[in-house]
Formats: structure tokens, sequence, C-alpha cells
């Protein structure tokens, strides 16, 4: 009695486990059909509604042998017709009379679906062979002797679900020979995307367009997705970063700058993006000049089904997203879509000067000092951006005439003939010589006037042979300065960066 009872608690834990094995199972993908391989028979059919109509018609079919793509997915029989005439194709379904199968397919209102299934029509060439669908009262897809070899699968879109249900309906037309449907998959479109434009948009300036990628579905999307981003025409894409909700993101560009760059982007989420969660995606990019004044609309769109694969395995790669240039309205849901609203780039005007001022030279110090040898000449170069848009400076190089020597010091000239030298004059900065940066603007005025020292690359100088090069980037670097940020070398509408340094006439 004992062993009796033991046995019935251990099939009873077997039989648990084994129920709580298949809710992982069918945890692990999205199809909403229930029997898509059509077993059972047609008098008997599990979980559908059928006729039997016309000769030969069969559900648990094994005559045209699948191929290894679906086999892989988890059946191996389908569903065929012998039905001849029109009345095959009778809709409302009427069972006796149609010949096909029906479904009830539980829905979540606003939520989109996508709908597959793999087809096989006659070799014959007198054949007319007809396979539709239904989603509900509407005929999504009607095919006539679409192809004469194989098997060969259908997907598209069902839209947004009002509902929360429908029917699924197949009707099948033979004539005269057979054909055949199965894996009929019913997946529901997981993420949808919006995209939010840069809070300024100017020539040169690197900005940024982000993205949130959202799962609004009732399951977790695929570890890996495919994003699409048409960036407008002259925006050149510089990189790409993930945020929180991701894991990984890789971007490559094609087409050409003028037209408007096309950005495949692989989007990796190690765990999905769990139902009601979402995904932050960030592309930078710089407009070009020829981008100023130009209203452009960035679109782009997701894989609408966050590459949730089928059944037990993906037997071809989930709905690939929708054109970018298709997408329209701030934000289509139905196609994952997401479109910018319209900006456009401003642009900088930069007027660059350049002046020689003698400080001194030996024989007459300060007092209308001459262009001598042992003088010394300021050299003065000034940048002053009086358009409307900030832009990023990099690096000026300027060329030392022949004969003449950088003063490392950056004297003043001030004092006696004999301080007009690089070795006993009186510096401009006791501590940090060379070179001095001064801007006029809203950065901290603490900071600037700035000095710099000679020695190579040693904040914001180089020197090579007699080429000096100033690094804006370096001495005018990031800060966070209310009411504005700067990023490195940014110089706003109004502002000017002047750059001064000494040499000696040898």
């Amino acid at each position: 009695m004992i062993k009796t009872l033991f046995k019935i608690k251990a099939l009873r834990y077997i039989f648990i486990g084994f129920l709580f094995l298949l809710s992982l199972i069918q945890g692990a993908y999205a199809n909403l059909v229930v029997n898509p391989f059509f077993t059972g028979t047609t008098t008997a059919a599990t979980n559908w509604t059928s006729s039997a109509t016309g000769a030969g018609a069969a559900f648990n079919s094994n005559t045209r042998a699948v191929n290894a793509t679906i086999t892989a997915a988890g059946g191996s029989s389908e569903y065929y017709s012998g039905c001849v005439g029109a009345a095959c194709l009778t809709f409302p379904f009427v069972n006796g009379t149609s010949s096909g199968a029906q479904q009830t397919i539980n829905t979540a209102v606003g939520t989109t679906y996508t709908l597959s299934f793999w087809t096989y029509f006659s070799t014959a060439s007198n054949a007319t062979v007809e396979v539709d669908a239904y989603w509900g009262s509407t005929k999504v897809y009607a095919g006539t002797n679409v192809t004469t070899t194989g098997w060969s699968l259908q997907t598209l879109s069902l839209g947004t679900a009002a509902q929360t249900s429908y029917t699924l309906t197949t009707l099948v037309r033979d004539d005269p020979d057979y054909s055949a449907i199965t894996f009929m998959d019913v997946e529901p479109v997981v993420l949808r995307l919006a995209k939010t434009n840069p809070a300024s948009f100017a020539v040169g300036v690197a900005a940024n367009y982000n993205l949130t990628i959202s799962n609004v579905s009732t399951i977790t999307s695929g570890s890996s997705f495919t994003l699409l981003d048409q960036l407008p025409a002259n925006i050149q894409y510089n990189s790409v970063a993930f945020g929180v909700g991701l894991t990984g993101a890789c971007c490559a560009a094609s087409g050409t700058l003028a037209a408007g760059q096309l950005l495949t982007c692989t989007i990796s989420a190690a765990a999905g993006i769990p139902a009601g969660s979402s995904g932050l995606l960030t592309i930078n990019v710089t407009p070009q000049a020829a981008s100023a004044g130009v209203a452009s609309s960035n679109k782009a769109s997701v894989q609408v089904n966050g590459g949730v694969p089928n059944i037990t395995g993906t037997i071809t790669p989930p709905p690939s997203p929708a054109n970018p240039s298709t997408c329209t309205g701030t934000d289509s849901p139905t196609l994952g879509c997401a479109v910018a609203t319209s900006i456009t780039p401003a642009s900088a005007q930069l007027t660059f000067t350049k002046t020689a001022t003698l400080i001194c030279d030996p024989v007459s110090g300060t007092t209308n000092p001459k262009n001598i040898p042992g003088a010394i000449v300021r050299w003065t170069m000034t940048v002053i951006n009086s358009g409307i848009a900030p832009v990023s400076l990099t690096t000026v190089s300027d060329l030392l005439s022949a004969n003449t020597t950088i003063d490392p010091n950056l004297i003043t000239g001030s004092g006696t003939v004999t301080g007009c030298n690089s070795l006993t004059g009186v510096p401009e900065n006791a501590t940090s010589k060379g070179f001095k940066l001064s801007v006029t603007g809203s950065r901290p005025a603490a900071s600037y006037p700035k000095f710099f020292t000679i020695i190579a690359d040693a904040d914001a100088t180089s020197i090579s042979s007699a080429t000096v090069s100033i690094n804006y980037a370096l001495g005018m670097p990031a800060e966070g300065v209310i009411p504005n940020v700067y990023t490195a070398g940014q110089l706003n509408s109004g502002e000017s960066v002047i750059v001064y340094f000494n040499i000696t006439i040898n």
C-alpha cells in the first residue's frame, strides 16, 4: 500500500514537472495558433473547426514531405484539400461547404500581430489552386498559383487589434490537383519606437538623436533585433551608444552622405526587453555644411516582433523592420516606426584674423621697436563666431617664418633694453608660459585667459619643426556652464577666442 502511494505521488510529481516543462516551452515562443501543423483528423481536429469537403481532404497529412526548415520548427504534417470549384472558398466559413479550417485567437487590444504560414501549390500545369486567409472578416491573403515548386513562406501584417479575439480562417481550393498549408503562426508585435531630436542642431557640432524602444506586449522580446535609421541628407553618422534596458548596439552606415545615410543597427538585450519595459539608444551625428538651413526629419523603424522566435526555433528571420522612408507621423506603432519632428541645422559664421605686433628690440627696447635681429614679435590669432549657431573648433597651425624662434616665456617686453630677451625679460605669467588663450563669452571668467606651456602636446599645443599647432579642443575643454553646456572647443554664437604667442627674430 505504501509502495503504491509512493508510486502515485512519484507519478504526480513527474506529471507536474512535465506540465511545468511544457509551460516553459510554451513561454519560449509567441505563436498564438494552437496546433499550427494541423494534427488530428479533419473530423476531430485538435483546436480547429474543419471541413472534410473534397476528395482526400485531410489533416495530419505528410503526403508532401515538409522541408528541413519546417521540421526544425517542430512539425512535419500539413492540411490539404481536394475541393474543386469556387464554393471551396466560401466565407463566412461554412462547415461541410467551405474547404478549410478555423480557430479563435485571443488578442490584446492595441497590440499589432503578424501572420505567417507555408504553402505548397500543385505542380500540375493546368491546376488552379488558391489559398485564402482571413483575420476576422477581413481577407488578408489570397494566393493563387504562388509557386510551382516546393514550400513557400508567406508573411504579412494583421494590423493592430481592436478587440480581444479574432477568428483565423484558411480556405483551400485545388483544381484538379492537391496543394497544402502548414505551420500557421500568429505573432504579437512586441516593440514600439519613439524618437527625440537634439536640443540644438548646428553645422559642425555633434548632437544626439535619442530613441526609446518600448515593449508594449505581454511577452519578453528576443535578445537580438534590428533597427533601421534613415538619417537626413548631409547628416554624418558618428557613433551609437546603448543605455538602460539594452546590452549592446552596433550600427553600419550605407548609402551616401549627400542622399542620407541608412543605418542598420543590431540591438542586443541579453535577457530580452521585458513586457512593459524600454531600452534606450543614442545615435550621435554631425550636421555638415550642406545641411545648413535645410529642414530635415529623421525616420527610424524597429523589428516589430523584437526578434521573438517562432515555435521552437526561428524558421526564417523574423519580419524585417519597415523601410523608414515609408514611416509617417511622430510615432507609427503598427510598423514599429518613429518619425522625429523636423529640425533645421543652423550654421556658424566664422572670421579668422592674424596680426603681428613688435613688442621690443635689443637696441630700442619698447620705444619704437624695429624689426631687427633679437626683436620679439607677438602673433595674435582671433576667431569670431558671428553666426547663429555654435561651432566646434579643432586645430589651427601656423608655419613660422624662416629664421624665427618660438619665445618659450611669452615675455611682455617691459623694462630695459636687456629685458627684450626670452631669458631675461618679464614673462606674462611666471608659472605657465608660452601661449595664452582668451575667450569672450559665457565660459567661466575664472578660466580665461588661460596660459599654455610649449611642451609638445602638454595642454593644448604642439610644436613640430617650424610649425605651431594649437588645439582648441584642449584649450577650451568641455564644461557645464549655466545657461550653456560646452563641448570641447565649442565657440557659441557671438563669442570670440584669441590665442597669442611670441617669436624672436634671429
